[in-house]
């Protein structure tokens, strides 16, 4: 219908991806204003029209990593952890890192898992600190 259109005419198609070119939010994401004063994201919206629905609690990955791409293709449904260590951010550096600041291997009788499993921790350095301390 119309607001299909209205969305589509907003899209560059190029090659690679399709640049949203109107409103952009704080984080780099095309919005796209429905009916009234509703606002959604324009790659989420996108991915409604081509293939249904998002599934509950899932995130939108830009495989592209083209924040005002809107192309289904480009795009994955993921889990927010999923999303999350795909990124760039401090969580998915320190998932990937092999080895501490001091160059021990972070494996299995070397690596300790800290509260809530976020924390990846080097044991033969946590040994040198508790010695160096008395412990």
């Amino acid at each position: 219908g119309n607001t299909e259109r209205r969305f589509w005419s907003k899209v560059k198609k190029m090659d690679g991806c399709w640049e949203w070119t109107a409103a952009i939010n704080d984080g780099g994401y095309g919005v796209f204003g429905l009916l009234g004063s509703k606002t959604v994201l324009a790659h989420r919206y996108a991915w409604k029209l081509e293939n249904g629905n998002i599934e509950q609690g899932k995130q939108m990955d830009h495989l592209c990593r083209n924040r005002k791409c809107v192309r289904t293709s480009h795009l994955e449904q993921v889990t927010s952890l999923e999303n999350t260590m795909r990124g760039k951010g401090i969580t998915a550096a320190k998932a990937a890192q092999t080895h501490c600041k001091r160059g021990h291997a972070l494996e299995a009788g070397n690596l300790i898992m800290g509260r809530k499993g976020r924390q990846r921790i080097c044991r033969t350095c946590r040994l040198a600190a508790r010695r160096a301390n008395g412990y």
